[in-house]
């Protein structure tokens, strides 16, 4: 069951970055930074046991295929976050938290890449690329991501209609230090920023 919160508690829950409570996806009503940065339902989202899972089907406590972590960066970096993982290692990371918001009129872009990959996000998601972590407003074509294919360069990044919630997780690696809170995993064979890297990246 979906625990649905008020404007004033979400936002004061979201400015701490720390959402409290149960098992429950959080649903969220109120226009803010906190709903600026999602994937659109039906993302493919790669799972630790090799299967694909839609991912508003994806639940706290399960866990999905992210790089592991091979080094530790002593602040966050959004130019130097790329280097943290090991891309040709993958392990479990374990989903934290899920939230489901609605799109309440921001933009959702389209990315392809050479590969084949698409992925449709909010503009302010953030994707990992050769550079760094960019939002999918800041990316250009030409840009090279990682994907489940490799590096691969933007083809082409579009607006596009939309209609309906979006959707975001926070994930924890097996390899992750205890303190570290910034996680990632593929959506659509993408490799992208998780809740967490979103927080870090989205002005408040």
């Amino acid at each position: 069951m979906h625990k649905i919160w008020t404007a004033a508690v979400f936002a004061a829950v979201c400015a701490s970055s720390a959402l409290a409570g149960d098992n429950d996806q959080k649903i969220c009503a109120v226009e803010s930074w906190c709903n600026d940065t999602c994937l659109a339902a039906g993302t493919q989202i790669q799972m630790a046991d090799g299967h694909a899972r839609k991912v508003e089907d994806v639940l706290q406590g399960q866990n999905v295929s992210a790089p592991v972590v091979a080094r530790e960066l002593a602040a966050f970096s959004p130019s130097a976050f790329h280097t943290v993982f090991n891309l040709k290692k993958l392990e479990a990371a374990r989903v934290m938290e899920t939230t489901i918001l609605p799109l309440n009129g921001k933009a959702m872009l389209e990315l392809q890449v050479a590969s084949g990959q698409v992925l449709q996000a909010t503009e302010n998601h953030p994707i990992i690329t050769e550079s760094g972590v960019r939002t999918m407003g800041e990316l250009k074509v030409g840009d090279r991501v990682y994907t489940t294919a490799g590096v691969s360069p933007v083809t082409q990044i579009k607006v596009v209609a939309y209609q309906g919630q979006v959707y975001n997780l926070a994930v924890k690696g097996a390899s992750a230090p205890e303190a570290k809170t910034f996680g990632v995993f593929y959506a659509n064979g993408i490799l992208v920023g998780d809740l967490n890297v979103q927080r870090a990246v989205t002005p408040r």
